[in-house]
């Protein structure tokens, strides 16, 4: 039997495609970013070669049209940067706003299920992630969340299939993570098991049944003792398809059957309504 921890080549591939993608698409925004360091390097050239063609010098360097023509590249160098300035501060507010709507979204979100559920607030988080990547590496980038306290960052790329929120993108239809009760599972499977013995217990388990998670995958979350992870649809139109997900997580046990109930609620579908139309600005 494979290790479920040992991914395939297609599944390395895959994995340093979407980061080399995430790596260009950062240095994309690095350059666009309205303090990117180039704009001032520009127009300081700029400057330097309107003071040089005004002053002439050096002379062997700026005979024949070779001033004008410096001088012209560097005037649209530093054009286009003015204008990527102005496109910088205009993404970097919008993206700001966005994620602050989005914030508050997960707020409201985390007060109603603090409320519903009984929990202290801080074994509450509410998450919110757009689908991203190029197509056919698509995966869920978070966009905006809330938490009271710190929590420990899983490391894992959530793909198609991949934890409560891959599984409801996949199946398009709002799903229920009871780690407890996993956990339990490969409790009374392994007994007083190795670590190998367990993985290989762990891998045992079907694959939509342990949530997509390889072994380490699973022992980096199992903090989230039940995620609730409903998918977020364009306009909010059931036919319509897939372009993020909401999760609510719990750091406590004995609650996964509960978070079933919130999906019921009134303000449950308000809150994911306003989801859905800020993702699909």
């Amino acid at each position: 039997m494979r290790d479920c921890d040992m991914p395939t080549t297609r599944m390395r591939v895959e994995r340093r495609v979407i980061g080399g993608s995430r790596k260009v698409h950062r240095w994309a925004l690095a350059v666009m970013r309205p303090t990117a360091p180039w704009l001032g390097i520009a127009g300081g050239f700029y400057g330097a070669a309107i003071w040089a063609e005004d002053q002439n010098w050096p002379s062997r360097l700026w005979k024949h049209g070779a001033a004008h023509t410096a001088t012209d590249v560097l005037g649209i160098v530093a054009f286009a940067g003015g204008g990527l300035l102005v496109y910088g501060f205009a993404r970097a507010e919008g993206k700001r706003k966005l994620r602050d709507d989005l914030t508050d979204a997960c707020v409201g979100m985390w007060a109603l299920a603090v409320e519903e559920l009984g929990l202290p607030m801080e074994k509450v988080g509410v998450c919110v992630f757009s689908v991203a990547g190029p197509p056919k590496l698509r995966f869920l980038e978070q966009r905006a969340g809330f938490v009271v306290g710190q929590r420990t960052r899983s490391h894992v790329l959530w793909r198609r299939g991949k934890g409560a929120v891959g599984i409801a993108w996949a199946n398009d239809a709002p799903m229920i993570a009871n780690v407890e009760h996993l956990e339990g599972r490969l409790g009374r499977l392994s007994g007083g098991a190795t670590r190998t013995e367990l993985a290989r217990a762990f891998c045992s388990i079907p694959y939509e049944e342990r949530f997509g998670l390889g072994f380490r995958e699973f022992f980096r979350t199992r903090q989230y003792r039940a995620v609730l992870a409903v998918p977020l649809r364009k306009d909010g139109d059931s036919d319509s398809r897939v372009i993020g997900c909401l999760s609510i997580d719990l750091l406590v046990d004995g609650k996964a059957d509960e978070l079933a109930a919130l999906i019921h609620h009134d303000d449950f579908d308000n809150v994911v309504a306003v989801c859905e139309g800020l993702l699909a600005q």
